[in-house]
């Protein structure tokens, strides 16, 4: 384990625990917490698990991976008289990748930063297609669909997902031949604990170019964000798949991100002949790998650190990617 890894770690989950708790002096806290601790013990204890001694006692369960959503429905329920428990899978998170076959398999408890990381430390040629907030978890990322600044060329990130491992209601534990295709189509967007609990996903990795082009362009209401902003959404669906652009909007400023799988050069030219109204030059352009480009999507910011920096002196965010 890399030095501060254990330390830094445990201040990005005091950091999200702080948010559950906040979240829970308005809603109903769990009456369980069930937190597994490794993928061994999850498949030889499957029966075991939560499904099962929650339905013999009546206590409905909640499936929290390893990353937070927005409106806190893993970890809270807005009825006062609900009885619920939470199956937390945080310490589910490995990530195993298969650089021969261009797959991997990752654990339901990871964040997309982590994922990312694992995918992309030794080979800046592959990628995934998954979000941009690097704190979300990957269950839910995955069970939801999966949209991302690759989803033009390569689809959602459940297009991309070629197995899983999953507890049914009945404690039994299958992958996509146990399961059957129905059941997994189900568990690709629509919203996995819906159908049980599922422990980790084998994942189709996609190829990249080693370095990809992105830029970052704000425009205010005088320099004519609004016309601007609308001349995205008529010419946005028709750009080549290998250029994605999505937009910020806050306060008087739109801010334009890009991320394209080619040369300055030849996204400038595109630009030129496809959206001139944005203005984009070659000075807009910033050639960084794919894993880089992910931190930019986010923020806004291209953040670049060292490789070796101590994770204790450096961000949540950075750590998740070791920029």
């Amino acid at each position: 384990m890399p030095k501060g890894e254990a330390t830094q770690r445990a201040r990005l989950r005091a950091e999200l625990q702080q948010l559950h708790r906040r979240a829970g002096l308005l809603h109903q806290e769990p009456q369980v917490l069930h937190q597994r601790h490794g993928e061994a013990t999850l498949h030889r204890d499957a029966d075991r698990l939560p499904p099962r001694p929650g339905r013999r006692h009546g206590v409905r369960l909640r499936v929290r991976s390893g990353g937070h959503d927005y409106e806190g429905l893993s970890y809270r329920s807005a009825r006062p008289d609900e009885v619920f428990g939470v199956l937390d899978l945080a310490n589910l998170r490995s990530v195993s990748v298969n650089h021969s076959e261009s797959t991997a398999w990752v654990d339901s408890g990871a964040t997309l930063g982590e994922l990312y990381y694992a995918i992309a430390k030794n080979n800046s040629r592959i990628a995934f297609p998954a979000g941009e907030c690097p704190t979300v978890g990957v269950g839910g990322q995955f069970s939801g669909g999966g949209i991302g600044m690759l989803m033009r060329k390569y689809g959602l990130s459940i297009d991309n997902v070629l197995d899983a491992k999953m507890v049914n209601a009945n404690g039994d534990l299958l992958d996509r031949v146990g399961m059957g295709e129905d059941l997994f189509w189900a568990i690709r967007g629509g919203g996995g604990k819906s159908f049980g609990v599922v422990l980790s996903w084998k994942i189709q990795l996609v190829q990249v170019p080693q370095t990809v082009t992105v830029f970052s362009i704000g425009k205010t209401l005088d320099q004519g964000a609004i016309d601007i902003l609308t001349r995205w959404q008529v010419v946005g669906p028709s750009l080549p798949d290998d250029l994605t652009i999505r937009v910020k909007v806050q306060g008087q400023e739109a801010l334009f991100l890009a991320m394209y799988l080619g040369t300055c050069s030849s996204l400038v030219a595109t630009m030129g002949r496809r959206f001139p109204e944005l203005g984009m030059t070659s000075a807009d352009c910033r050639s960084i790998t794919w894993l880089q480009s992910t931190a930019l999507s986010f923020t806004g910011e291209l953040i670049i650190t060292p490789l070796l920096v101590p994770w204790d002196n450096i961000t949540p965010l950075v750590h998740l990617y070791h920029f």
